[in-house]
C-alpha cells in the first residue's frame, strides 16, 4: 500500500527532499499503478495530501483515510464532527467511496465514544460510501478495548526492531476476529535505511541495537530495505504494508526489495526491542 504522508508533509527522519510537487506525485501514482499497487493510505492530518490526491484523480484507487483526533470534543458532538470529517475527505479526494475510515486517535473508538462514532458513520456504511472502519494504533494495548466492529482495519507499526504487535499476539487475535492488520514504519521512518554514519547523533544511545541490525543485514546478503520488508512479508497475520516514497526511483527500489525480501529466510528475534525511546518516533523529538 502506498503511503501518502510525503505528498502533504516533509515526512520521515531520512527525508532530505521535502514534499514532491504535483507533477512528481502524478508520476509516482502512475508508476505505482503500473507496478500493480492499487491501495493508498492518507489522512486528514497529512497536510495537503488528500487535496493533492483529489487533483491527481482517484478513480483507479482504493483509498483509506483517517479522521483527526476528536479528543476535547464532547461526546454529544462527536458523531457530527466525525461525519463532517469523512464527508470533507470524500470531497477533497473527489471519490464516491472509501475502502476504510480509521480513527487517527484510537481513544475515539473506545467504549461509548466508539459506539457514537460508529453510529454516526453507519449511514455512510449502509450507502456503501465507506466499506470498513478501524483505528490507527501505536501499541498492542491500544486495540484491547476496541470492539471488533470498530476494528475491522487496524494500522500499526511493525518492523524488525518493533515486533510488539506480533510478539504480543495482538496480530493473531485481530486476524482470528476477522480484522485486517495494515502495518507501517517497516523502516522505522527511514532510520533503518540510513548508513551508520548518517544516523543522527541521538541514536548513539542505541549503538548496540543498531550495530546488531547492521550485522544481520550484512549476513543476509540483502540490502536494508529488502531485509526489513522480508520481515514484514513473513508475518502471516499482516494483510498490507504501507510504504511512502518521494520519487519513482525509491518506489522502484522498494518493490524490487519487497520481491527479494519475500524469498529470504532469516531469524530476527534477537533484534526485538521494547525500548520506546528507540522504537516509537513520537519519543524522538528533534532527531536531526
Amino acid at each position: 500500500m502506498l503511503g501518502t504522508a510525503q505528498f502533504g508533509l516533509p515526512y520521515g527522519i531520512a527525508n532530505r527532499r521535502g514534499k514532491p510537487d504535483i507533477g512528481q506525485v502524478r508520476e509516482i501514482l502512475e508508476y505505482a499503478h503500473h507496478l500493480g499497487i492499487r491501495s493508498l493510505d492518507t489522512a486528514a492530518a497529512y497536510g495537503e495530501s488528500e487535496a493533492v490526491l483529489g487533483v491527481c484523480g482517484m478513480d483507479r484507487w482504493s483509498v483509506i483515510t483517517k479522521v483527526p483526533s476528536f479528543q476535547g470534543v464532547e461526546d454529544a458532538k462527536l458523531g457530527s464532527k466525525a461525519r463532517e470529517a469523512v464527508l470533507r475527505s470524500l470531497d477533497l479526494l473527489k471519490v464516491e467511496a472509501l475502502n476504510a475510515v480509521l480513527a487517527h486517535d484510537h481513544r475515539d473508538m473506545i467504549g461509548d465514544r466508539g459506539r457514537r462514532l460508529r453510529d454516526a458513520l453507519e449511514p455512510l456504511l449502509e450507502a456503501e460510501r465507506v466499506d470498513k472502519i478501524g483505528i490507527s494504533a501505536y501499541a498492542p494495548e491500544n486495540v484491547e478495548s476496541i470492539e471488533p466492529a470498530n476494528a475491522q482495519v487496524v494500522q500499526a507499526p511493525l518492523n524488525v526492531l518493533d515486533q510488539r504487535f506480533v510478539a504480543s499476539g495482538a496480530a493473531a487475535r485481530l486476524s482470528a476476529a476477522g480484522g485486517e492488520l495494515h502495518v507501517r514504519s517497516a523502516f522505522l521512518q527511514g532510520l533503518l535505511l540510513m548508513q551508520a554514519t548518517e544516523r543522527p547523533a541521538r541514536f548513539a544511545a542505541w549503538a548496540r541495537e543498531l550495530s546488531l541490525f547492521d550485522e544481520h543485514v550484512h549476513a543476509s546478503g540483502l540490502d536494508p530495505a529488502a531485509f526489513c520488508l522480508g520481515y514484514v512479508a513473513g508475518q502471516a497475520d499482516v494483510q498490507r504494508c504501507v510504504v511512502g516514497v518521494e520519487t519513482i526511483q525509491q518506489l522502484s527500489h522498494l518493490v524490487t526489495a519487497f520481491e527479494a525480501g519475500q524469498l529470504a529466510s532469516f531469524n530476527t528475534q534477537d533484534l526485538r526491542s521494547d525500548d520506546l525511546g528507540l522504537i516509537d518516533p513520537r519519543q524522538w523529538g528533534d532527531a536531526t
